[in-house]
């Protein structure tokens, strides 16, 4: 990040930036991998009947600029609380927006929350199944497949974000076909470092990022020609 990169986010006149971490609980909060594998196992399992379950393994924290209130409204299927995003804590939490169980090592003890280990907000909420504060603005939310996923554990399973959370909420997505479209029928990932080498990878990503670009364009000649509408449909749930 550039040298004033920090401030200049909390301090933009127009944009308010809410990070969201996990706290780890019980068996979880340990760097330790058998400790922390079973303890995702056992997350994993108990998820698959109730995402509830979730709060016996970790807590919500979502640090919010101090100029504006949190997005969301009142959270009550897991655990959660709030922090102070700032100066002294911004790469600490932003770091650990990113940790993932497993791959990377979790961020201990962030300034301004309370004592743990700190991972991906992804764990729990890998797409938002939350009721967002009420407004009359519409929440636009680009995306790279046309359905949420609530949570991290959730991605093998057939559970999706639907009711008040896509309440005034757009989506933009590129459709399946385009998706199938692509060289192997799919986005690329970071599984595509373990399945190629070099020399196929990279003229792979190289033409996805160019039929990005010509979606980016399409998008664009909708917004510019006031025809976004005629393209928006009702997002399919369940």
């Amino acid at each position: 990040m550039a040298e004033n990169g920090v401030e200049e986010v909390l301090s933009h006149p127009r944009f308010r930036l809410h990070i969201m971490t996990v706290r780890s609980r019980g068996v979880t909060a340990s760097e330790q991998p058998a400790v922390l594998g079973a303890g995702l196992l056992l997350a994993l399992a108990l998820n698959a009947i109730s995402r509830k379950s979730l709060g016996l393994f970790f807590e919500r924290v979502l640090f919010s600029d101090r100029r504006d209130r949190p997005p969301f409204g009142e959270i009550k299927d897991l655990p959660a609380r709030y922090a102070p995003l700032d100066q002294a804590n911004f790469m600490p939490v932003l770091l650990a927006s990113g940790s993932i169980p497993l791959v990377m090592e979790a961020v201990s003890d962030i300034a301004g929350a309370p004592p743990g280990l700190y991972r991906d907000g992804g764990v729990t909420d890998y797409h938002f199944d939350l009721s967002f504060v009420e407004t009359d603005s519409v929440i636009f939310y680009p995306h790279f497949y046309s359905f949420l996923v609530p949570g991290w554990f959730d991605k093998k399973l057939r559970r999706r974000v639907s009711g008040e959370a896509l309440d005034n909420l757009l989506l933009v997505a590129p459709s399946q076909e385009f998706v199938e479209s692509l060289p192997f029928g799919k986005i690329p990932d970071r599984t595509d470092f373990k399945t190629m080498d070099d020399a196929q990878r990279m003229p792979y990503w190289k033409q996805v990022v160019e039929e990005g670009a010509r979606l980016a364009d399409e998008f664009q000649d909708l917004v510019e020609n006031d025809l976004l509408v005629d393209r928006v449909v009702p997002l399919l749930v369940g």
